[in-house]
């Protein structure tokens, strides 16, 4: 009864405009998984010299999203099977490790999604655990939303509610 009321809370912070009954039973959240990309498009020329490079996205520094894109983008390729990869998340796997481990932020992630859903390397959610965290710490709000739900349900790590929140909040 404690953890359906720790929960029912949980629930009231995050969705202020949901009701929740009282006797209902609480649901698993959906973790974000990976959606499909369009094919990328052919990089554009800058305009002017006093802006050479696009914005970086919320929360991640321009040096956070350029280190290791080309090996992002290449295990990319080899997720998606797109332009003219074949379909292998083994491969996509090893290009992920060299560029998280560079500090790409979308690498981590999808390394981390990877190790969540057992593709292209055994099922392993301390490791998944592992690399949402470094994601998520470098602001990847993605990254941030699947750490809370492992927090919620207690998967990789020991089920804290507090925690939970705390990342679905930073996401």
């Amino acid at each position: 009864m404690k953890k359906l009321i720790v929960y029912l809370i949980a629930l009231s912070v995050l969705l202020p405009t949901t009701m929740v009954a009282a006797n209902s039973t609480p649901q698993k959240p959906p973790k974000i998984t990976r959606p499909t990309k369009p094919a990328s498009k052919p990089a554009q020329k800058p305009t002017s010299k006093a802006n050479p490079a696009p914005i970086p996205q919320k929360g991640k520094t321009r040096e956070t999203t350029l280190k290791g894109t080309e090996e992002y983008g290449k295990g990319d390729d080899y997720y998606y099977g797109r332009r003219g990869f074949p379909k292998d998340y083994k491969k996509a796997v090893e290009y992920y490790i060299i560029a998280a481990n560079k500090g790409n932020a979308d690498a981590q992630f999808s390394l981390g999604v990877c190790y969540d859903n057992g593709q292209g390397v055994s099922q392993n959610y301390y490791k998944a655990v592992e690399w949402y965290r470094k994601a998520a710490e470098q602001g990847h709000a993605d990254a941030q939303y699947n750490l809370g739900n492992c927090y919620e349900i207690g998967q990789g790590v020991s089920q804290n509610y507090y925690k939970a929140v705390e990342w679905y909040r930073k996401a």
